[in-house]
């Protein structure tokens, strides 16, 4: 996206980034994401720190059009401040359910397990906490849609909801793709299991122990604290 088309923040967040470009970290981050993607090479604690500015500069901001405008740019640190901006106060506060239907979009928009990890539990986890009968119609979608982001989206969305987590309804995706030959949905799969044995180490391995189908990857990463 030429810079002279770009909303005003994304003009000033290229602004505010440009003292902190440093291509060799940028080569070795590409490296290490399997250069799927280009990169500024910006820390993640600079970056934020610079969104966070350029966002004070350029009030108000209207979240979708600068996601949007975030992800027209091709290095990866801009799909990330998209969600940065995404997880200010400012904006959680005003995301409804009605926002999940152009979110997932993103999920599977240049996608990988950075920015699916980022989204999925950090900005679409909170919406649908809030509303349980989304979260039911919504994750059933992704679990029985065919990208594997989206399964994976499934799996994970409930990261981090401790007791408040919909055990049924984890476990039930989890068991959807049980035979899934996917590496991202079966370590998400152990993932979530693992997070939520930090809870309930019992529920956790009774599943395990229930499911001898799931995969060598899946019970190994579930199982590590029970």
């Amino acid at each position: 996206m030429p810079l002279a088309s770009a909303t005003p923040f994304v003009r000033q967040l290229a602004e505010t980034f440009r003292p902190h470009i440093d291509a060799h970290r940028a080569q070795g981050a590409s490296a290490y994401m399997r250069n799927l993607f280009p990169f500024l090479g910006i820390a993640t604690p600079q970056r934020r720190a610079c969104v966070r500015a350029a966002a004070m500069a350029v009030p108000p901001i209207e979240l979708r059009a600068e996601v949007e405008a975030l992800y027209q740019r091709k290095e990866r640190e801009y799909h990330y401040a998209a969600w940065d901006v995404a997880c200010m106060a400012s904006m959680r506060r005003n995301l409804q359910t009605s926002d999940v239907q152009w979110l997932q979009e993103y999920v599977t928009r240049h996608a990988w397990w950075d920015t699916v990890d980022y989204i999925v539990p950090k900005v679409l986890g909170p919406i649908l906490r809030r509303d349980r009968k989304a979260l039911v119609r919504v994750t059933k979608a992704w679990i029985d849609d065919e990208n594997y982001w989206l399964q994976r989206a499934a799996i994970i969305v409930q990261l981090g909801w401790k007791s408040e987590t919909d055990v049924d309804l984890l476990f039930s995706h989890i068991l959807n793709r049980a035979t899934s030959k996917e590496f991202f949905v079966q370590k998400g799969s152990g993932w979530a299991l693992r997070e939520y044995s930090k809870t309930d180490p019992r529920a956790v391995r009774s599943f395990l122990d229930a499911h001898p189908e799931l995969s060598a990857l899946t019970r190994r990463e579930g199982g590590k604290y029970c």
